[in-house]
């Protein structure tokens, strides 16, 4: 019994952290301008260095490893097109 009551509470903490197709395509779309920017050696307006971009870079991957999981293959389309 606590074994499908612990089941069922995961399950809703899950699907509350679950974010929406749109956050997930912005939050793809800003880590795929951060990378470009980085390979490219360019530093964008709104960071004060490359290493602070690459800490961003991390946190928006993290993000979308925890919160986009059920949209992995429309990420992966949307990393190919860009």
């Amino acid at each position: 019994m606590k074994s499908l009551i612990l089941f069922f509470f995961l399950s809703c903490c899950g699907l509350i952290q679950a974010a929406d197709w749109s956050d997930c395509r912005r939050t793809k779309l800003e880590a795929l301008s951060l990378e470009q920017a980085l390979r490219k050696g360019y530093l964008l307006r709104q960071y004060a260095s490359r290493s602070a971009m690459r800490e961003r870079l991390r946190d928006r991957e993290r993000w979308l490893w925890r919160n986009c999981r059920r949209y992995s293959s429309d990420l992966r389309e949307l990393s190919a097109r860009h």
